[in-house]
């Protein structure tokens, strides 16, 4: 948005993520200027720069594009766009005082506020902007407080306060309106590099004013609803951090890997961020705790993620384009082309293994016990555990890259997915009836024992832990404890077979392929967790 305004010909390079979903938003011609970039997440609007006033744009899937307003003048510390569906509202700065306007695609312009005013927004058919912040020290009514003004309009009706705020000597830095909330900052200190202060919040319909943040860079933050972003403390180095915090749930947490670069961006799913190491851009998801590199570039680059889509816009000397896509076409489940650094392609998946992945898959039982790779590597906080671990998904497991114990047989360690997707259907396996401790294959750690139908299977696999032949440490290494007693399950392509849990894998017994390799078939808990985190077919 608005950080974009000062930089946009020198260091406002995007990357525009690729894939078949990728929608390019192309300029209007050669040569201006992008100064400033909003979207919903479905309808995108841009200004850019003319020496008689920017002219703004709007795009909406489906349509041709509209030009929303031209001969706009904008203020570097007081401009900013904001667009919800059809409607934009934008800042003119016009001999020392501003307009408030807004417009709807096919309808004429609206002044909504005039003044002293700044950083319009909007949610739904709610603007929102600051009144009334210049600080004039030799003003004795300087220490009146400005406001956060909304209005709407559906109605028109007159605008009316939601929070008192500072004039703030040192300015404003933006204000954001969504689903119900509004988040805003404002100086009150300054290095060599940025302006500091508090990041605020109130809910649109009214209420008290909470405190996101004591003092950040007043420019590195984002908000989506009650999801809050920011960039913490006020100086960038490989250890700078990005902060979310949940204003309805008074939670904050850290995300990982650290070293952020540029101004986060959130649509309260997604987080997108440069990264200090090798200026690679980062996406983390908040709902399955993971993160994943895409698209590094060689400069500052601000972006925005909205409503599951991320909008780049890529500047150069020569003009600009736009453009939008999925954040899901450059997660680490989506397909990727066939590379030639060496890596193992699979053309059944469109994924890769390489490296220490690689040779434990290879070395470990390859295709027929943990299946093609079903994501590229990234990172992701295991249930259960405090920090990342370098993680890869196959049909039937996840790997976990563990630095720490490189030159043992532990480097890649396997995700417990059977007690995961036990948990996930609601399953306490420790509250399941026991076996008689007499019965063959008991395992009293667990109080199960393995079924004889499948005790065969279970132990003559097993991860190569130096042992000769397949010992039971080795096959435990693979397949954990039994978790719950052989039983009559259906599986999720419809059979009723008979099925026993482990902590790593779910066995099921198939007597039609009796003196066939597939008596026993694992079942897929790689792809049936995926299916849960990002809400796709199994």
């Amino acid at each position: 948005m608005r950080q974009c305004v000062a930089l946009a010909m020198l260091i406002c390079v995007l990357i525009a993520p690729g894939g078949a979903h990728a929608q390019a938003i192309p300029p209007p011609s050669t040569g201006p200027t992008l100064t400033s970039l909003a979207s919903d997440g479905v309808s995108t609007a841009w200004s850019e720069y003319h020496p008689d006033g920017a002219t703004i744009f709007l795009t909406i899937p489906g349509q041709a594009r509209s030009t929303i307003a031209t001969g706009v003048k904008e203020d570097e510390h007081r401009s900013q766009l904001g667009v919800a569906a059809s409607t934009v509202v934008w800042l003119d700065w016009q001999n020392g005082q501003g307009s408030i306007m807004a417009r709807t695609v096919g309808g004429a312009p609206i002044a909504v506020a005039q003044g002293d005013v700044a950083l319009p927004a909007i949610s739904g058919s709610t603007v929102v902007w600051v009144e009334g912040l210049t600080y004039q020290p030799d003003d004795p009514n300087s220490t009146t407080p400005a406001h956060i003004m909304a209005r709407d309009l559906t109605s028109m009706a007159a605008p009316y306060v939601l929070a008192e705020t500072p004039k703030a000597f040192f300015g404003y830095g933006k204000l954001i309106a969504s689903d119900g909330w509004v988040v805003w900052s404002y100086g009150t200190g300054v290095t060599k590099l940025w302006v500091f202060g508090p990041i605020k919040a109130v809910p649109l319909n009214g209420g008290a004013v909470q405190t996101v943040v004591e003092s950040a860079d007043i420019t590195s933050f984002d908000a989506a609803g009650a999801k809050v972003a920011w960039r913490e403390g006020v100086a960038i180095s490989p250890t700078t951090q990005i902060m979310v915090a949940d204003l309805n749930a008074q939670t904050k947490t850290l995300l990982e890997p650290n070293g952020a670069l540029g101004v986060p961006s959130i649509d309260g799913r997604y987080v997108v961020v440069l990264r200090w190491e090798r200026s690679e851009r980062w996406v983390y998801d908040l709902d399955t705790h993971s993160a994943y590199a895409f698209a590094p570039c060689q400069a500052i680059c601000p972006q925005l993620v909205r409503g599951g889509n991320l909008i780049s816009a890529q500047t150069s000397v020569a003009g600009y384009s736009i453009q939008q896509a999925p954040v899901v076409t450059i997660l680490p489940i989506a397909p990727r082309p066939q590379p030639n650094d060496g890596r193992a392609w699979f053309r059944e998946t469109g994924h890769t293994l390489g490296g220490e992945f690689r040779s434990f898959w290879t070395r470990s039982g390859g295709l027929p016990i943990f299946g093609f790779p079903l994501t590229e590597e990234f990172s992701q906080r295991p249930p259960g555990a405090t920090s990342m671990d370098t993680t890869q998904y196959t049909e039937r497991q996840r790997f976990e890259y563990h630095p720490e114990n490189v030159g043992t047989p532990y480097s890649v360690l396997l995700g417990r997915l059977g007690a995961d997707a036990l948990a996930a259907r609601g399953v306490d396996w420790q509250a399941l009836p026991k076996a008689d401790p007499t019965t063959l294959h008991y395992m009293p750690q667990t109080g199960q024992a393995i079924a004889p139908e499948f005790w065969a299977y279970w132990r003559s696999h097993g991860l190569e832990l130096g042992d000769p032949g397949v010992s039971q440490r080795e096959a435990l290494a693979l397949w954990g404890y039994p978790l719950t007693p052989a039983r009559y399950e259906q599986t999720p392509n419809g059979q009723r077979v008979l099925v026993q849990w482990y902590e790593r894998a779910r066995f099921e017994y198939h007597p039609e392929n009796v003196g066939t390799p597939y008596t026993i078939l694992l079942g897929r808990l790689g792809a049936e967790s995926l299916s849960h985190q990002y809400e796709i077919a199994p």
